[in-house]
Formats: C-alpha cells, structure tokens, sequence
C-alpha cells in the first residue's frame, strides 16, 4: 500500500482542537480541567480515546474510529499505522497532549496542531514536540509515514514546497478526499 505522499497533515480533530484552544474562557474551564486531570491519571495513555470524547472532540458526526484503530492500535479491527511502539505511542501522546492542555492552561494561548512524517515508513521514531511561541502554542506530532489507500486531494489549508520535479513552488499537500469537508473554505 502506498503511503501518504507529503510529509504533513493537519486532521479534522486537530482542527477542532485549534478552534477549541481559540476561545480564550476555554482554558479556564471545566473541560479542559478534566481533561489535564484524567491525563495526569493515565500516563501510559489506556484513556486518550475517552479524554478525546469527553472533550467533544469526537462526537456522533466525527467517530473516533480511526484515532483508535490506526493511532492507538486499537479495538475491532485495529489496524496500527506503527506496529510494535503502540505503547511509545500513547505515552507520548498522553504526557505531551497534558503539556500541551497544561501550557493553554496557564497562558491562554490558542494552540497550533500539525502532524509531521519524518521518518520512513517502519520506523520506530515517534514524538511530539510542544513550543510556547509569543502568540501561540505550536504542537507537532512527529512520526513515521504511514500507509495510505485513500483517494486523495488537495489540501485547503497546508502547502509544501519541496522541489519536485524542478520546481519551487508552494502547492498544496495531499490529503484523503474529505478528509477537510466541515472545513471552512480559505483561499490561497
């Protein structure tokens, strides 16, 4: 199977992620409390799918399906986009999303999630990086590259430039077919 041709990705729920931290109140609430509480429990990260659903996250218009089969390895059908560190995985998950809650927390800053191929398919580095910029907190998943059967298209929101065939240009990643539908339409 073919894996994702670019190297980085912005998911639907790392936009729902982004539009939550925009909201200033959101890091003083309730929510987000529970949140950084239910990590701090839960280090080795047997809870991320529940955290994520608490937080509304995920909800009946955005299954949580494909966090729990291909991210955490999970559940009927699990499908691990990185067999043999699922347990790496979701610890770094768990301490650097409790970072990451933990830095919106106390600075209020909205955050900035990306998800960034680094490593070839098959390989074992996985980590996250967490950055307090003056305006905002920047949150990069850095893994390996993963398989990917699905159509795909052009991104609304992300661009690469990389040289192909000659040419120096931002063009747009590919991402699967729909995978930015409830997105707002932006223009580049």
């Amino acid at each position: 199977m073919p894996g994702m041709p670019d190297p980085i990705q912005k998911s639907g729920v790392m936009r729902r992620m982004e539009e939550f931290s925009g909201v200033p109140n959101h890091a003083r609430s309730k929510r987000l409390q529970e949140a950084i509480d239910s990590l701090k429990a839960d280090p080795n990260g047997a809870t991320l799918e529940a955290v994520a659903k608490a937080g509304n996250f995920y909800d009946a218009s955005h299954n949580s399906d494909h966090f729990r089969k291909h991210w955490l390895g999970e559940g009927s059908g699990a499908d691990p986009f990185w067999p043999g560190i699922q347990e790496k995985v979701k610890k770094t998950l768990s301490s650097g999303m409790l970072k990451a809650a933990e830095l919106f927390q106390s600075t209020c800053k909205p955050c900035q999630f990306l998800w960034v191929m680094s490593g070839d398919e098959g390989t074992t580095d996985w980590w996250m990086s967490i950055t307090e910029g003056s305006n905002v907190i920047v949150v990069i998943f850095h893994t390996p590259r993963v398989p990917c059967d699905l159509a795909l298209e052009d991104s609304k929101t992300v661009w690469v430039v990389d040289g192909a065939g000659g040419s120096y240009t931002a063009r747009p990643v590919k991402v699967p077919v729909n995978s930015e539908a409830s997105w707002p339409a932006k223009t580049p």
